[in-house]
């Protein structure tokens, strides 16, 4: 099952579990490998800089991301971690560029053959299979196969694993994008239970009143409601809000230029509050062909959060290969609950 895809591209850190005590990480347009945002980190994880993600505690896993180095320093470029415990991690030394992976927080059992360059990005894909005996952890470089390790990959009771960190070294930046990660669970019948592959991440964004407006913006009415939730970083100054059951707003959106991709997955996301603490609910979905496509009910938060709908590997109305004809007629919608 697909866990989590992040590429950053709504420009803020809400899609992130944590990161560093120093601030010196979190997102940026200084870099992307794909779309305009990214994350980053500039400091050593020593020296609380990093930024995580938390995903489902799994056994298995098949994570990826994009990195790319700023500099030709020691750094842990990806730290598997159940709870406070170390699993594994990837680590670039700086004398090398080669990947080395290590099981628990000492142990190296593989190195890669490809070397990661300074300056580029590079696409990265880790399946790690926590055991005593049959463990696996093994690297892919672009899509090859490179470093792999079988046998004991359990460094103490976890059998499970529940979030990477990303770091870097000193003060150089290192960039982070296109983020994915895979378990071996198929109870959503969508076949992701292996290597996650290839993935550029793109947003678009609403550029236009949708088939329905019926909720008040921050500028006291329901007219072009898309004008306030277009900024991207989104900014809390412009806003729609509701509270009757069933109201909707639903926006068109950018045109998506689809020449030389194949579109593999789609879903609705947005950021949202409860301005009173009273648990407020909503639905978020897509509609393609007059027909609605809304997630299940979304508990909000007195703090602003991310809101994610279901991803969609096929167009819903027809079952069939997204177009970027449907991705240019797709209108993003909210429901209140």
């Amino acid at each position: 099952m697909r866990l989590f895809t992040d590429g950053a591209e709504f420009g803020d850190i809400l899609e992130l579990s944590s990161v560093g005590a120093s601030g010196s990480e979190g997102v940026s347009s200084a870099q992307a490998r794909s779309g305009t945002y990214s994350y980053y980190s500039a400091g050593a994880e020593g020296s609380n800089r990093w930024i995580e993600k938390t995903f489902t505690a799994s056994s298995e896993i098949f994570y990826r991301f994009g990195v790319r180095r700023a500099g030709a320093q020691d750094m842990n470029i990806a730290v598997a971690k159940s709870g406070t415990t170390q699993i594994g991690y990837l680590k670039i030394p700086g004398s090398t560029g080669k990947i080395e992976i290590y099981v628990g927080s000492s142990t190296k059992v593989a190195t890669s053959t490809i070397t990661i360059p300074v300056g580029s990005w590079m696409l990265i894909e880790w399946h790690l299979k926590i055991d005593d005996s049959v463990g696996v952890s093994e690297i892919r470089v672009e899509g090859v196969a490179d470093a792999s390790f079988t046998g004991d990959t359990k460094p103490d009771a976890n059998t499970t694993v529940n979030f990477m960190r990303h770091c870097s070294y000193n003060w150089d930046s290192t960039y982070y994008d296109d983020l994915a990660v895979n378990n071996t669970d198929n109870s959503d019948g969508k076949g992701d239970t292996s290597w996650c592959g290839e993935g550029r991440i793109e947003i678009l964004m609403p550029n236009g009143n949708g088939n329905v407006n019926e909720w008040t913006g921050s500028d006291s009415n329901s007219i072009d409601n898309y004008l306030l939730v277009d900024d991207k970083p989104p900014s809390s100054a412009d806003y729609v809000e509701d509270s009757t059951p069933g109201n909707q707003d639903a926006y068109l959106l950018t045109d998506f230029t689809g020449t030389g991709k194949q579109i593999l997955r789609v879903w609705a996301a947005a950021r949202a509050i409860d301005t009173v603490p009273e648990g407020a609910q909503m639905k978020i979905g897509i509609r393609t062909n007059s027909t609605d496509y809304l997630s299940s009910a979304k508990t909000l938060l007195t703090v602003y959060g991310p809101v994610i709908g279901d991803a969609h590997k096929v167009n819903p109305d027809d079952s069939a290969a997204w177009e970027d004809a449907d991705l240019d007629a797709l209108e993003l919608v909210l429901e209140t609950v």
